[in-house]
């Protein structure tokens, strides 16, 4: 809104604009202007894609507030006023195989989960984030009147596929080296694309003067946890040192990171001194926090941490105890709750401490087998974007990984034998050391079955240990590399791929293939009384059955094994034969790979359902292109 000479026509040719359009600029008369803009909004998602394309980020904003006043008084000196609040942020990590799904979010104790599983914006208390800013610009210099900045203590979670790919994202603008070999990393064709259009920030913007009156920041609370599965890595010797010494420092769990408020009174220099000023303070009250780095590293435990949070739990109780002995008013019902969290804290903080050196030790034996690809699947599995609840959820994984470790200790005699049948002595002389290294895989799986079975009991219910989730699935990527409106139920379905195995490198190909959503057909499935929502989805790769609530995985079928679909009488359930490679019955000379096949049951309450489903099924089976009339029917309706 505005109001001033343009409201009754004053002010020449502006005030008949002003005068037509509700208030707004003063005209040749003059007169002072003054703007009023309040903007309200309920919820605001933004989304970070790349040139393939794929959701990287997605930044989500709840309860925004945002108060601008533009107040003319001298046409010289126009002052601008702004205030902006925020009642929830949260910056996700959208990536399908990502260990950390949240990158930034309140701290477990600032937010509540909402129904689920999501966590949701706080309705009540301070906000996340408030800026408060009163600026007089004049000619050449930015005199800020009040500068404020308050924030909320926060949760900063990265890790390092999602830094390779913010990486390669920046890189062609900032002129950046790779940070993987080419065989590590997605190939794009248009890499680069992004920046082509972006100018660099003009010199004079740099160059003004800065005056400020008063700017202060509140203290800034992190509590900061790194991820490092050893994908920066090179083919040299230097390349696996750095990535075994990411895997010693760059795996830390909860450090928390205090760095106290910043007060600046009566300063004038220009932008570029102001914020070296502004970083030198914070890299001087940062650096003490080197000892806690050195203290939190999940190789050590973080034992002095977790001491710290069991004192903090045990005072809790003897103080209740102690005003309750002297006749206090302490409520009875406080202590008791006060004895559950230190018998809480009791089970859980030894359970983390365990599954942090057991995770760090699994990790560092696995470099060692100087396998690249068992490396990337055996941190893909230890540090899986789903975690196990429950001491019996992650026993049954633990045991499922120990298995494969003691079926990798086979490539003691394997690996020598295939390097003598590719290369000859030389292939055999190399394949017996890689087999030599293969007896390391029985005790990594041992440390595997530790590892996720005190992950499991850290995440039961008995213990509450809250994880932050993402606030929206990622978007479903279509193989018209267009990005479409979010559609729920696609992202439902594509979300399903986090618990597949990453895309294969194409067949004498480098790197890992793109994958694009194609169809998802919802099948409902009753076992007794409970209604199942389950759903076939169909990606350019392969074909993925599983059940969306709770996301379970049933199993997934390369496109190129499907041999045969049939749906028979009385239609409960869609047959799926597929081929499987029998690799062990290889033999000598014999330049083909034995295979059997496997029958696979797709499971429907609605007949309807399954036979839409099996079309398309058929279709594939029997390589044959989709036809336009069928991909449109098959396609759900979008608005």
């Amino acid at each position: 809104g505005g109001e001033g000479g343009g409201g009754e026509g004053g002010g020449g040719d502006g005030g008949r604009d002003g005068g037509r359009n509700g208030g707004g600029g003063g005209g040749r008369g003059g007169g002072m202007v003054k703007v009023d803009l309040h903007v309200e909004l309920g919820k605001l998602h933004v989304s970070l894609v790349n040139a393939t394309p794929a959701e990287l980020l997605q930044l989500c904003v709840y309860g925004l507030c945002c108060d601008f006043r533009r107040d003319l008084a001298n046409a010289l000196q126009p002052v601008l006023e702004l205030s902006l609040s925020a009642r929830h942020l949260q910056l996700d990590n959208q990536l399908l195989h990502a260990s950390l799904p949240v990158v930034l979010a309140p701290t477990a104790a600032a937010c509540r989960p909402a129904e689920g599983g999501r966590a949701r914006a706080r309705e009540a208390g301070e906000p996340v984030v408030q800026l408060f800013l009163r600026l007089n610009r004049m000619r050449g210099v930015d005199y800020f009147q009040k500068l404020e900045l308050k924030l909320a203590p926060l949760s900063l979670m990265v890790e390092e596929s999602l830094v390779l790919e913010l990486h390669r994202f920046v890189a062609p603008l900032l002129g950046l080296p790779a940070l993987a070999d080419p065989a590590e990393g997605e190939a794009t064709s248009r890499e680069g694309w992004e920046w082509r259009l972006v100018a660099p920030a003009p010199r004079p913007l740099l160059e003004r003067q800065v005056v400020v009156d008063l700017c202060t920041v509140s203290p800034l609370m992190f509590d900061v946890t790194l991820r490092a599965s050893g994908q920066t890595r090179g083919s040299t010797p230097a390349g696996q040192l750095i990535a075994v010494a990411l895997t010693l420092f760059g795996n830390i769990d909860a450090m928390p990171i205090r760095l106290k408020s910043y007060t600046m009174r009566r300063h004038l220099s220009d932008w570029s001194d102001f914020t070296e000023r502004l970083a030198s303070h914070y890299v001087l009250v940062a650096s003490p926090h080197v000892l806690v780095l050195l203290a939190s590293l999940n190789i050590t435990g973080g034992v002095p941490g977790l001491l710290a949070a069991l004192v903090g739990a045990l005072a809790e109780p003897l103080r209740l105890g102690g005003a309750l002995a002297l006749g206090g008013s302490e409520d009875l019902a406080a202590l008791n709750a006060s004895l559950a969290e230190l018998a809480r804290k009791v089970v859980h903080l030894p359970s983390l401490l365990l599954y942090r050196v057991a995770t760090a030790a699994s990790a560092l034996l696995s470099f060692a087998t100087l396998s690249p690809s068992y490396i990337r699947t055996h941190a893909l599995g230890v540090y899986a974007s789903e975690v196990p609840i429950g001491v019996v959820d992650g026993a049954s994984e633990g045991v499922a990984m120990l298995l494969d470790g003691i079926v990798g200790l086979g490539g003691v005699i394997s690996k020598p034998y295939r390097g003598a049948l590719k290369h000859g002595p030389r292939g055999f002389a190399k394949g017996l050391v890689q087999g030599a290294l293969c007896v390391l895989r029985p005790p990594i799986g041992v440390l595997d079955l530790l590892t996720k079975t005190v992950e499991g009991l850290i995440h039961s219910p008995f213990l509450g240990v809250r994880r932050h989730l993402r606030q929206q699935q990622p978007f479903a990527l279509h193989a018209n590399r267009l990005v479409a409106p979010f559609n729920a139920e696609e992202s439902r379905a594509y979300e399903l791929l986090s618990l597949c195995s990453p895309a294969a490198p194409a067949r004498g190909g480098r790197g890992g293939r793109a994958e694009f959503f194609q169809a998802q057909h919802p099948i409902e499935y009753r076992d007794g009384m409970r209604l199942e929502q389950r759903v076939v989805l169909v990606t350019t790769l392969r074909v993925v059955y599983g059940c969306l609530e709770p996301l379970e995985l049933l199993f997934e079928v390369p496109l190129e094994r499907m041999a045969r679909v049939d749906l028979q009488e009385p239609f409960t359930h869609i047959i799926l034969w597929t081929w499987t490679e029998v690799r062990v019955l290889r033999r000598a000379g014999l330049n083909a790979i034995p295979n059997m096949v496997l029958e696979r049951h797709i499971k429907g309450s609605r007949p309807s359902q399954l036979r839409a489903a099996k079309e398309h099924l058929l279709l594939l089976a029997n390589q044959e292109e989709v036809p336009a009339a069928v991909a449109e029917q098959m396609a759900p309706l979008r608005v």
